[in-house]
């Protein structure tokens, strides 16, 4: 059955301001497939200190796709399946917005439980483009965002992937703080887990039709997953993960294009 609803919402990142409503229309095709529609209507406002203010107003339609056969095995991760989709939105002065500004995303991920329980290979790849001639200082995409520990790139499209091994170190830990007040089941620190990965990331900027310059960057690292259990039977028993990243940046290079 079609979704019907309307998003609201409110942000700031870095000095960029938003504000944003969107009516939408879910429609599941499969219990793997589902599609959906709507109209973005975006206020943006870049604050400077120095001089007024630039800001845009955004208005058109944007379309998602989404496939999934993903079984899950904990919060945030997958025993196995996989997974892609993408998005994609058309701002146009024609829709009664103040620029031309189209805006792609796509992904694609999957995930294997190959040594038994906790033992996951998940590996996912992202990419994401900017199309327009008016862009807001901080509307650009950041190879951060792809690559964990890499310096502020900037840029208008942007590729990603990431491989990632997670595996246990110690099960049912069993820290219940609350127990001698008689609220034994409320919070247990559930599992601790480790990880490692390895992140690579291409971001490039563009003039008129034609790549100005393009950079690869990556990064290596490992972590330790904190699983939190928290419980008030028999109403609540939610599973938070908390991680804690190590990485080293192993700096970029130019792509020569």
């Amino acid at each position: 059955r079609p979704t019907i609803g309307v998003n609201a919402a409110a942000s700031r990142f870095g000095d960029l301001l938003e504000a944003r409503g969107e009516p939408f229309v879910e429609l599941p095709l499969w219990p793997t497939i589902a599609t959906g529609g709507g109209w973005v209507a975006r206020y943006r406002d870049q604050h400077d200190d120095d001089f007024p203010d630039p800001h845009a107003f955004d208005s058109g339609p944007t379309a998602a796709l989404r496939f999934s056969d993903q079984i899950p095995l904990h919060l945030h991760d997958w025993e196995w399946g996989f997974a892609f989709g993408g998005s994609a939105s058309f701002f146009s002065e024609k829709y009664g917005g103040d620029r031309e500004l189209n805006e792609y995303f796509a992904f694609v991920e999957g995930s294997l439980n190959f040594l038994g329980e906790d033992w996951l290979l998940w590996a996912r790849s992202i990419f994401e483009k900017k199309v327009g001639r008016r862009f807001l200082e901080d509307e650009f995409l950041r190879v951060a965002s792809a690559v964990r520990g890499a310096e502020t790139l900037e840029g208008i499209e942007l590729f990603g992937a990431t491989l990632e091994l997670r595996f246990p170190l110690w099960r049912d830990l069993m820290w219940k703080p609350f127990e001698a007040f008689g609220l034994g089941e409320w919070l247990i620190l559930k599992d601790l887990r480790g990880f490692v990965f390895g992140d690579l990331g291409r971001i490039a900027s563009e003039v008129g039709s034609l790549v100005d310059e393009s950079w690869w960057a990556w990064s290596t690292g490992a972590g330790l997953r904190l699983d939190f259990s928290f419980m008030l039977w028999p109403l609540v028993n939610q599973r938070v993960p908390m991680r804690i990243e190590f990485e080293e940046y192993n700096g970029f290079v130019p792509d020569p294009v």
